[in-house]
């Protein structure tokens, strides 16, 4: 028995085919594992790495609008911090334009006082302060009410000048007419000067509301 077994196998008639099969069906198997592990392997990387490229684009996406949303943010709070710089040195001109309108006033009717009832004492004519002020920084918004102010108030010093050449010369009194004439100068040179302060009441209202 053990001697037939023997030939068998030596000459792989009982054998023979039976191992080709099992080989070439155990060979296929190991082949089609490999390359299906090849290939799940080539896939997976290949995900892997465009998974990868995409996530750094999308990062480099991410850090680009994150950039220029900062871009934005800075460019936002410097143009909210130059307007609010803007608007309090404005504010702040309101008031000392005011303050030169009073001061102004005040001693162009002095200067009338004084030349119209002929006092011997030195007049003094005012700057330029409350048209610079205007121009500088509110030229649109009270154009006509500074053109109507400065030839006003120029009417006024060429009042005073001719009554303090009068009053050299001697040549007029006061008389009660000469007064009304010259409180006439007055009044216009001073509803000028009401219109500007009207003008700059409703700019400090807005530039308030926009403050705020």
């Amino acid at each position: 028995m053990a001697e037939e077994i023997a030939n068998l196998i030596i000459d792989k008639t009982f054998w023979g085919n039976e191992w080709f099969l099992i080989f070439t069906l155990v060979l296929v198997g190991i082949v089609s594992a490999a390359c299906a592990w090849c290939g799940s392997y080539i896939s997976t990387r290949a995900q892997n790495k465009a998974m990868r490229v995409d996530f750094d684009n999308a990062l480099s996406d991410i850090k680009k609008q994150t950039d220029a949303v900062k871009r934005i943010e800075e460019e936002i709070s410097h143009d909210y911090q130059e307007r609010r710089e803007i608007l309090k040195i404005k504010r702040d001109k309101v008031e000392e334009i005011y303050l030169s309108l009073s001061s102004e006033a005040e001693l162009l009717a002095g200067n009338l006082r004084i030349s119209s009832l002929d006092e011997m004492q030195d007049v003094s004519y005012p700057n330029n302060k409350v048209e610079m002020l205007l121009a500088l920084y509110f030229k649109e918004e009270l154009e006509r009410e500074l053109e109507l102010y400065l030839k006003n108030r120029k009417a006024l010093i060429s009042r005073v000048r001719e009554l303090c050449q009068e009053n050299l010369s001697r040549t007029r009194r006061g008389t009660p007419q000469r007064f009304e004439d010259n409180l006439e100068y007055f009044r216009n040179y001073n509803q000028a000067k009401v219109n500007i302060e009207l003008g700059l009441e409703c700019i400090m209202k807005n530039l308030t509301s926009r403050s705020s």
